[in-house]
């Protein structure tokens, strides 16, 4: 037998790989021994009960002695044994949970790759997690669930290919092979990082599953997609503020996102998308920016500067929102964006947008609406119109003299009067009472000198000055 020299094991031993003895294997990993199959052990049991029989000498031929009390009570917690079943009985004894951890240099072709040798029999679970990402995929190596561990850094995507994870599939058996893996917020280090990949399967599909990572395979010259980090609404909540769409319509892909700029000059947007739809919306302004599957990107007036860069990879796109309000949203149907410094950025080929002559209602949304998702309220009204805080006014002249019918917060502005817009009045915070319907809390109590109250030397004052001597009986 093999000896673990001055070691005690207590517990159970797990043998990891195989122990070998004199040429010998003795054991390999997940490998079990009855113990009739371990030599001697059945005599020197035998021999430990002769003794504890009271047959001096530790061996002799005393009859074995069960132990006494309650066996069940000691082995089992104080449970009887009808409280418990096999492990060999229960169906989760036929899944094995284990980790595997690879080092990865996060360059650009650097890759994990994930392949089965032959179709899994029964479920399993896969989660990849690099220092920035985690990835939870099924069965068939689709991903099921993102989540980004913090946000990226201002020079993240600084490169037109140093972008966020992507994924690839190759012909044949289940595979996946996931690109850029520790790369971003990190870019440019070069720096060996590990990647764990932890797995939930049935133990007989063990063998049919080959964790690997590569610089150079079959799988760098596939085209690749970013993952879909939209999958998860915290992933847009490290950026801004987010809803799920079934606030406002019923399509349950959509996603309604409003961005946190931390940049007003240079404002920009990254945002990955395939053929799906995305549509920027200024909700000060009502400008807006778009993408659909029948039109490129297009913008309406007021945008014929604005420019989108253009990644030729992943769908990758950078959009120069130049002249939007911080209260901008992004509406996502399938679609991932990250605010950004655009000029950082433009590693990428330019070009300007289709000018669309078309109100934003002609594409089916509603401002107002909108704005009340985000509690933004803007109520000025000139002539009917609203008013949308950037353009110029025109007033058109003639009998009237150009004058202006608008109404500001409800206040009437003729464009000629003065006019002052109150802080909240008595009449709005007290429910419409009037001064004769109150009493104000300066003429009552200690305020107003109505609570008779002792002096230093002991006497009570009244409010009208008068005194008076409070003694015990």
């Amino acid at each position: 037998m093999a000896k673990l020299r001055d070691t005690a094991v207590k517990d159970n031993l797990n043998i990891a790989g195989s122990v070998v003895a004199g040429g010998k294997v003795l054991s390999v990993e997940g490998h079990t021994h009855t113990p009739a199959n371990i030599t001697g052990l059945d005599t020197y049991i035998n021999q430990k009960i002769q003794a504890a029989s009271g047959v001096t000498g530790g061996g002799g031929s005393g009859a074995p002695v069960a132990p006494t009390g309650d066996i069940n009570a000691k082995t089992l917690d104080g449970h009887p044994a009808s409280d418990f079943i096999l492990k060999t009985d229960s169906s989760n004894d036929r899944f094995i949970e284990f980790n595997k951890y690879l080092p990865m240099s996060n360059t650009l072709n650097d890759h994990l790759i994930i392949e089965y040798t032959d179709a899994l029999s029964s479920n399993a679970t896969f989660v990849v997690e690099d220092d920035n990402t985690i990835i939870v995929l099924d069965k068939l190596l689709n991903i099921v669930d993102i989540r980004m561990k913090r946000a990226a850094d201002l020079y993240a995507f600084w490169h037109a290919n140093s972008l966020p994870i992507t994924a690839t599939k190759a012909s044949g058996t289940t595979n996946i092979a996931l690109f850029n893996l520790n790369l971003y917020n990190t870019y440019g280090g070069n720096t060996n990082f590990i990647v764990s990949v932890r797995v939930i399967c049935d133990k007989d599909d063990f063998n049919k599953i080959k964790i690997s990572t590569s610089t150079s395979s079959k799988y760098n010259s596939l085209p690749k997609s970013v993952i879909q980090y939209e999958l998860n609404i915290n992933n847009f909540l490290l950026y801004g503020n987010a809803i799920n769409v079934n606030s406002y319509n019923s399509n349950p892909e959509l996603v309604i996102f409003k961005p946190n700029f931390k940049y007003d000059k240079d404002k920009g947007l990254l945002v990955s998308t395939a053929s799906t739809s995305v549509f920027i919306i200024d909700l000060d302004s009502g400008k807006f920016i778009g993408k659909n599957n029948n039109y490129p990107w297009f913008g309406s007036k007021g945008n014929e500067t604005n420019k989108v860069f253009n990644y030729s990879v992943n769908n990758l796109f950078l959009v120069d929102l130049t002249g939007f309000s911080n209260n901008t949203i992004v509406i996502c149907k399938k679609v991932y964006a990250i605010p950004t410094a655009f000029k950082t950025l433009n590693l990428a080929a330019p070009k300007l947008l289709n000018i669309s002559t078309s109100e934003l209602s002609a594409f089916g949304y509603d401002i107002d609406k909108l704005r009340s998702l985000f509690s933004i309220n803007n109520k000025i009204t000139i002539n009917g119109t609203k008013y949308n805080l950037s353009d110029n006014i025109a007033i058109a002249s003639g009998s009237g003299g150009g004058e202006i019918n608008c109404n500001i917060n409800g206040i009437h502005f003729d464009g000629k009067t003065d006019i002052t817009i109150p802080a909240p009045t008595n009449a709005l915070t007290l429910g419409g009472l009037d001064s004769s319907q109150y009493i104000k809390a300066t003429d009552v109590g200690n305020a107003a000198g109505k609570i008779p109250k002792f002096d230093n030397d002991g006497f009570l004052v009244y409010p009208d000055g008068s005194k008076e001597r409070i003694e015990n009986a």
